[in-house]
Order: structure tokens, then sequence, then C-alpha cells
């Protein structure tokens, strides 16, 4: 499929856009309309009350993987808020006081894996955009959530886990990257595709749509990456990198002690 042009978008699509948009990020609404979006195909994904942890991101930015990983780790069952990839789900954390991990990813290397994802059904534009929206809806509230790098959490998880201990008071199990682990995370990510598949009947998904690299999704990206030289995107690239770099200065890189929770009667 040909890869949309930079701004062509319809008025239909651009108010679909800001729907979604305020959606996703008011925690009163998506608490309210995002459980109807749920699937028996798919794990329990909407954060409720009594959550152990909430991991969330921006798409293609190891959220899979560190879910994953995250659920090995631990020697009991655990309760995890995922993979809506809607900021809602970090500030509905925030106000049932359960601690939240923030994946994230440079904002090229992120927006050029969702267009894969996607078919080449999003552009380099959109796909920027909604990276900046994402997490700028994050910032201003920094003491509810501990950033985790995608470098970091498919190499030094266990940098992010403890960060978070540190941060919220907490003692999850900690990840040990190794190539041994990794591939359990691998294998267990690529099963539980093979049977939501099965489940939905689904006979041909396509290579873009599992959560694990491939060379075929190189060779799109390579396809897709001019985009991001056109005037409008390269701009937007630097608003998005100086986010990129927001979200990391993250004062849990710093401070040892935990943070208090906030408080719970917070607006949507």
């Amino acid at each position: 499929m040909d890869s949309p042009s930079v701004g062509d978008r319809t008025v239909v699509t651009t108010w679909a856009q800001r729907f979604l948009a305020a959606y996703r990020s008011s925690p009163t609404a998506f608490a309210t309309l995002g459980r109807f979006r749920e699937d028996r195909a798919y794990e329990r994904r909407v954060v409720r009350r009594g959550d152990d942890i909430v991991i969330e991101g921006y798409p293609r930015s190891g959220n899979t993987f560190s879910t994953t990983a995250f659920r090995q780790a631990q020697n009991r069952p655990v309760n995890i808020g995922n993979h809506f990839h809607a900021p809602a789900q970090i500030l509905l954390a925030r106000r049932y006081r359960i601690p939240a991990l923030v994946c994230i990813r440079k904002p090229e290397d992120a927006a050029l894996s969702f267009m894969v994802f996607s078919n080449g059904r999003l552009s380099a534009l959109d796909a920027l955009e909604r990276y900046l929206k994402f997490y700028s809806a994050l910032l201003p509230a920094q003491e509810a959530w501990v950033p985790a790098d995608f470098n970091e959490i498919v190499s030094s998880f266990d940098k992010s886990i403890a960060r978070l201990n540190r941060w919220f008071g907490t003692d999850f199990e900690l990840y040990r990257n190794s190539s041994s682990e990794d591939e359990r995370v691998l294998l267990d990510i690529e099963e539980k595709f093979a049977q939501r598949q099965e489940y939905l009947q689904l006979t041909d998904p396509g290579f873009s749509q599992i959560a694990t690299p491939s060379r075929k999704k190189d060779a799109q990206k390579t396809l897709y990456r001019a985009q991001f030289a056109a005037a409008p995107v390269a701009g937007l690239i630097e608003e998005c990198d100086a986010c990129y770099e927001r979200v990391l200065d993250h004062p849990s890189a710093t401070d040892a002690h935990p943070m208090p929770r906030p408080n719970s009667d917070l607006s949507s």
C-alpha cells in the first residue's frame, strides 16, 4: 500500500483525530469507554483500582516486550494496565495511586515503526503529531510515572524496574535481560499473537502486526524514511526530540527516595 503524502488529510479525519486525542487524554472518559474496547482475544488492559502497575507508551516503543518481561519476572500474578497507548491510562494510574512505567523511544524510530505497523496508512506527520500529543500530556504529571527508554528495555530492563521501585517504594522483582530470558519473552509474544489470530480467525495478519523485529519491517522503514526530510516533518522532529529529552530528564533518575503518592481527587 502506498504511504499517504504529508498533509494528506480530510476534515473528517482531522476531527476524528481530535476526538480520539481528547478521549485518550481524559481519565474520566477513558475509564467509562475504554473497557468497551477490550476484547476477549487480548488480556485485560484497561487499568482498574487495585491493579499492580500500568505500563504504557506510544506504539512501537517496547510496550509488548516490557509488559511480557515484567510479568515473567514476578513471582506472583500481577494485574497490569497496558497497551491502549493512551495518556489517560497513566492519568488514571495517578488517580488510583498505582505505579506507572512510561515506555518511550526516539521519535523517528518510533514513528517509522508505527508507520510500518499501520501498513502505510499513517504519514510521518501524523505519526509524529501523535507522539508529541502522547508525551506532552504526561509531562505535567511527572510524579505519577517513571520513564523506560526503549534501548534500556531491551538491554537493561532491571534498571527501569529498579527506578520504579525507588520512586514508588515498591518491591517488584527485577527482569534480567539475557539471551535465554529475552528468547522466552519473544516466544511468549509470538505464541500469544498466534492465539489471538486463531481466536479472531485471521489467516494472514501480515508481518507488520507481529510485535517482534524482522527484516521485512526494516525494508518497509527504508521506504517510509524519505518522508522525514519534508519541511513540516523535519520541524516536528525537533519538537519531538525535545519532548523525548524532557521525558527522560525525570527526577527519578537521581532521586532515590519514594515519591509520595498523589491525592485521588484529581480532575479529568
